[in-house]
């Protein structure tokens, strides 16, 4: 993880795509994560990497892919919920040593959201609504007597209409997200994304058929896009926080067929568009003004078409077998006009294969997987780029990974072991620290051990993970992990060989009509290796449990307790130093949040 989000497999934290019901999320000048939906609105949540087929592949990093909760149309239906995490019960910090105090300038005071949900039909059987929404609040304590609190609200509503023609098949939704929010840096600063979508999806018999577009817009004030950790602008010089706004426009097509012919197939294909801006005054971050300059404007397009077959042949010997191939393309339009930029084009192919009982004396699972990806490049670092806009190219990679599954043991655990190879062409996070050059290429290694058990409807789970990798830089050996920057660009990726990973959870049996939940993780990785250092930071070890209680309400409803505790033992490792070598990021002190939740 890194302060702009999950980093996986040497790719930066802003080559992940996430997704929500299809259409892309993010921001397409940062390149972060500009809608994160509160988990009361969600449904499901998957992650793929790593070589995914062609038409989800189309991010270097992970793909986050978020179901927003279906409307329902056979009856009236809905939650309420609510969260707190007090700042009073947030583990004791360390005391501040030298140069330590930006790291420790601020402190939780509290963090709390509540909430609710309502769905059912309006016309039954025809159409259907869903809303709803979730307010926020949180304030932080800032080491400072003229300004001792850092206030940010926001609310987060959705709105949504389900219809059912009646003489077409499949159905029609049309969706509406804002997302405002307001912060004090003490000034206040202000945020709002929204995104309209429009959705036909024909499910008839063989085929399924599904058309989208979508509107994604954010605008607020520059400021807002600094971290969490950065200090305030001062208040005894003059300052005027520049407005921005972006918007993607999308649209999409799928379509997936499934016949027989000497086995099974599952034909898919599907064609993308969309078109992005950027617009902004001269922000005072980049020139050191105390007043915004004028307004510029980036535009930029992106094409891509994919298609695809799943085989499962007649024969067993045989392997089930995926192929496909996508193509992607960018062009951008910089803000002083002349011709467009070709950033990117790659036809990338994909190909898996899946051997079923490979070892005669075991129940076991062979895959072997080929796939090549490339990601889009945010248009504010085109317009730092101009002194050599040559200089960009998309940020690609080629990944191979072999995995083998067997099944173990009288209750038939799964043990897995996973080999990733991954050639990676122009981070992103090295384009973003030199705009001006190519960045250097990376390669990464990993080696995965993983076992696992569900059993009795996954009232018990059990995982342990152990993964050995090799981050290297192209002719520099291991990646070292840049130093702490003030912004939401420092998406670098750290070079942490070893990491260890455990999960029990225990549904045990009913107490008094409420049934309790117990869950304990614990993440073990290496410490970071940073620019200049003569050696690693120390390891980073992460307990955190979780306890549930719930019961059914008179058969109608269901009625959920819970209570988090992350970094139960409130280590306090050091995660990042900056160039001096002093503390410039620490670990999450322990936290402690209550949760409820009514759903019926």
């Amino acid at each position: 993880m890194s302060c702009a989000g999950l980093s996986l497999h040497g790719a930066s934290a802003l080559e992940t795509d996430y997704r929500l019901d299809g259409l892309s999320t993010v921001d397409p000048a940062f390149g972060t994560h500009a809608l994160p939906l509160h988990s009361g609105f969600l449904s499901d949540i998957d992650l793929s990497w790593s070589g995914m087929d062609a038409r989800s592949g189309s991010a270097t990093g992970a793909r986050i892919d978020a179901m927003s909760t279906p409307t329902y149309f056979k009856r009236f239906s809905g939650s309420a919920f609510i969260s707190w995490t007090p700042g009073a019960l947030e583990g004791t910090r360390e005391s501040l040593g030298d140069g330590d105090v930006g790291p420790r300038m601020m402190s939780l005071e509290n963090l709390g959201d509540l909430g609710g949900t309502f769905t059912g039909p309006i016309i039954p059987k025809r159409l259907a609504v869903f809303l709803g929404v979730a307010p926020t609040l949180s304030r932080a304590r800032i080491s400072s007597a003229s300004s001792p609190f850092r206030d940010q609200r926001g609310v987060q509503a959705v709105a949504r209409l389900t219809l059912k023609p009646k003489d077409l098949p499949g159905h029609l939704d049309l969706a509406f997200i804002t997302a405002p929010t307001e912060a004090s840096r003490p000034a206040s600063v202000h945020s709002t994304t929204s995104r309209t979508s429009l959705a036909f999806t024909n499910d008839s018999g063989a085929t399924r058929f599904q058309v989208k577009v979508g509107w994604l817009q954010r605008k607020g004030d520059m400021e807002a896009l600094l971290d969490a950790q950065a200090a305030p602008p001062p208040t005894d010089a003059p300052w005027s926080s520049p407005s921005f706004s972006t918007d993607r426009f999308q649209a999409s097509a799928q379509v997936e067929r499934r016949l027989t012919l000497v086995g099974r197939h599952r034909l898919s294909a599907g064609l993308d568009a969309e078109a992005l801006r950027y617009a902004h005054a001269t922000s005072p971050l980049d020139t050191g003004a105390a007043v915004p300059g004028p307004e510029v404007r980036t535009h930029g397009s992106v094409l891509g078409a994919y298609v695809q077959d799943s085989w499962e042949p007649a024969w067993y010997f045989l392997p089930d077998v995926t192929v496909g191939v996508r193509y992607d393309a960018q062009r951008v339009l910089p803000s002083e006009g002349g011709p467009s930029m070709h950033l990117g084009e790659q036809v990338s192919p994909r190909l898996e294969l899946v051997f079923a009982e490979p070892l005669p004396w075991f129940a076991s699972r062979l895959v072997a997987r080929y796939g090549s990806t490339v990601s889009l490049l945010p248009l504010s670092l085109v317009e730092r780029a101009k002194e050599n806009p040559s200089a960009l190219v998309a940020p690609t990679s080629h990944d191979f990974l072999l995995s083998l599954q067997l099944l173990v043991g009288p209750s038939r655990s799964k043990l897995s072991m996973t080999y990733l190879h991954r050639r990676l062409e122009a981070p992103l996070d090295g384009l973003l620290r030199n705009p001006g050059a190519r960045a250097t290429g990376r390669g990464y290694d990993g080696l995965t051990v993983v076992l696992q058990e569900e059993s009795g409807f996954e009232s018990f789970r059990f995982y342990l993970s152990y993964t050995r990798s090799r981050l290297t830089e192209k002719g520099t050996g291991r990646v070292r992990a840049p130093v702490a920057q003030p912004t939401l660009l420092d998406a670098a990726v750290s070079d942490r060989p070893d990491s260890l990973k455990l999960y029990v959870l225990r549904d045990f049996s009913a107490f008094h009509s409420w049934r309790p939940v117990l869950s304990v993780s614990y993440l073990g990785e290496s410490g970071a290796w940073m620019e200049g250092a003569p050696k690693r930071l120390r390891s980073v070890h992460t307990v955190d449990v979780s306890a549930t209680l719930w019961r059914l309400v008179d058969h109608t409803g269901l009625l959920t307790l819970g209570l988090d505790v992350s970094n139960v033992f409130n280590f306090q490792a050091v995660t990042r130093t900056d160039a001096t070598g002093a503390p410039a990021a620490y670990q999450p002190p322990r936290q402690l949040r209550f949760q409820a939740r009514y759903a019926f």
